[in-house]
């Protein structure tokens, strides 16, 4: 089950900041895995979480939070580490400073993960992103808070 549309709400928040574009040709900024035609700099929020899976309720009382993991993947121009790093860091620092209405919990688990070099000689960062958020329930229904 899966009421809210993360990746779209963390894509906002980059986009907001300028870590990327899901409007520029090509984009830069990819909501889920990003395709083979992407650019070598770019930006992909792809969920970690099974969205069949994500509920965590709590005390059975009609409430519950949802529970989200997201991968953030940034990825480097050929062969230049610092612009695929600061890129990273940027995103990072960015999605651990702003919470977006409606979370109760919005944070990075970690900081960005050097995964090396890809085969066309592109540097790879990771890190993941944890978001909650509660939600009432009801007979046959269930409703996000906020």
């Amino acid at each position: 089950m899966s009421l809210k549309d993360v990746k779209h709400d963390v894509v906002d928040v980059l986009e907001a900041a300028d870590v990327g574009s899901t409007s520029s040709t090509p984009p830069t900024l990819y909501r889920g895995p990003f395709p083979a035609t992407a650019p070598d700099a770019m930006v992909a929020v792809v969920e970690l979480s099974d969205p069949g899976e994500d509920e965590e309720h709590l005390g059975g009382a009609g409430r519950m939070t949802l529970v989200h993991e997201l991968t953030i993947q940034v990825r480097g121009p050929k062969h230049q580490f610092l612009p695929a790093e600061e890129k990273a860091v940027a995103a990072w620092e960015v999605l651990r400073e702003v919470t977006p209405a409606g979370y109760t919990w919005w944070r990075p688990t970690g900081k960005p993960v050097n995964l090396g070099q890809d085969a066309s000689g592109r540097w790879q960062f990771s890190f993941t992103l944890r978001v909650e958020y509660r939600a009432t329930t009801g007979p046959g229904t269930v409703t996000p808070d906020g």
